[in-house]
């Protein structure tokens, strides 16, 4: 008898010790749970793209055009503008962790939450943009459908014709099947209209690194960019370690100096990645000035390889937003940059979960024509419509 309650005993420390050690304030884990597949992990970048998700993609794609949506949404410019009133809003949805319950009867009720948390959003904040910042998905959960959650991610931004771009974070890339590969999700994604995310170069670590342009209002011959938005993927997945590698911060480095000597001046830039740099600590533990709340120690890339030293260097990025910690929100002044967080938007992934928090980081980048400037403000937008 005391045998068997010391055994319960220490059976449920072990529980304890393991929800702890994958959904606590520290850790982020990819370990195989009972209901979740076998990873097997490759550290490289496989570029091969399954011709089912492509099947998949051009079948979705052809059902959107038969139906009322292609009736009025189809009339964007190929570029990315600046708006009549000189402003540019965008919307991040960060750590959504769709297909995290597919076996259980919880999950399709997160998944409906996390798609009412978007729908809330773009309803009251009417974005131009949505970024879409890592971790739309709990791949280590899903077995042969990714793509078919990757659809339902996209529902909102589809009903209400909002452009977007994604990024991977650490858990898009493990799930098994067709769609389990960064390569794959990328080319998914590309089958929609509305999608203006890229696969990077190649020659790369990672998928998801590449950059956009926006430009003025008016199309004009030889126009210049006002802003570029650039995106790092910084990996944990199964195909590449939790940082951003050094030939992704020389690729930045060579861009950033290529787009300054094209257009003869410095193009005023933000940066998105899913894992926030080392340097999110000292920009909140200095007591920097700083907005939102650190509720959890920061999860941060597990090798600096130099790219917020690159951004001071460069003088381009001005602003740079993560996900990844869930609990964090802050937004710090650094060493005159801005270290940001999103907000926690799915009802996926470890946290409190209910709409007073969860939400979006909105960012507003607007124009100063005196100064032929170009600046930002920022807020958060969560679920039940007001701003927290």
């Amino acid at each position: 008898m005391h045998s068997s309650l010391f055994f319960g005993f220490f059976f449920s420390l072990l529980i304890l010790f393991f929800i702890r050690n994958c959904y606590g304030l520290e850790n982020d884990c990819d370990v195989n749970e009972p209901h979740m597949h076998e990873i097997k992990y490759t550290e490289q970048t496989p570029r091969e793209i399954s011709e089912k998700v492509l099947q998949h993609g051009n079948y979705l794609k052809k059902q959107r055009k038969l139906s009322q949506w292609n009736q009025y949404c189809n009339d964007f410019p190929t570029k990315l503008r600046f708006n009549d009133d000189g402003t540019f809003k965008i919307a991040i949805f960060t750590d959504l962790h769709y297909g995290e319950g597919e076996n259980e009867a919880w999950g399709s009720e997160q998944d409906t939450n996390s798609t009412m948390v978007m729908k809330s959003v773009l309803h009251v904040e009417n974005p131009d943009f949505i970024v879409f910042d890592g971790d739309q998905i709990t791949g280590n959960n899903i077995y042969f459908n990714a793509t078919t959650y990757m659809n339902e991610v996209y529902q909102p931004a589809i009903q209400h014709c909002v452009k977007w771009s994604l990024l991977f974070g650490n858990h898009d890339d493990l799930s098994s099947g067709p769609g389990e590969t960064r390569s794959d999700l990328m080319a998914f994604d590309q089958t929609y209209d509305l999608s203006y995310s890229r696969a990077g170069p190649k020659n790369l670590t990672g998928v998801s690194n590449y950059y956009l342009e926006l430009y003025d209002n008016v199309e004009i011959e030889n126009e210049i960019p006002k802003a570029i938005f650039y995106y790092f993927d910084s990996g944990g997945g199964k195909e590449q370690s939790g940082y951003i590698f050094p030939d992704q911060v020389e690729w930045y480095k060579s861009v950033s100096t290529y787009i300054t000597k094209k257009y003869n001046q410095v193009i005023y830039s933000i940066a998105f990645f899913h894992i926030p740099l080392q340097e999110y600590i000292p920009a909140y533990s200095e007591k920097n000035t700083c907005v939102g709340y650190k509720n959890e120690s920061v999860a941060y890339q597990t090798k600096n390889t130099g790219l917020f030293q690159a951004f001071l260097d460069q003088t381009d990025v001005k602003a740079m937003f993560c996900g990844h910690n869930h609990r964090n929100d802050y937004c710090c002044d650094y060493k005159g940059l801005y270290t940001c967080y999103g907000r926690h938007t799915g009802y996926g992934g470890y946290g409190d979960h209910n709409p007073e928090l969860q939400g979006s980081r909105m960012i507003e980048l607007y124009k100063n024509n005196q100064t032929n400037t170009i600046d930002f403000n920022t807020w958060i937008r969560v679920q039940n419509g007001s701003i927290s």
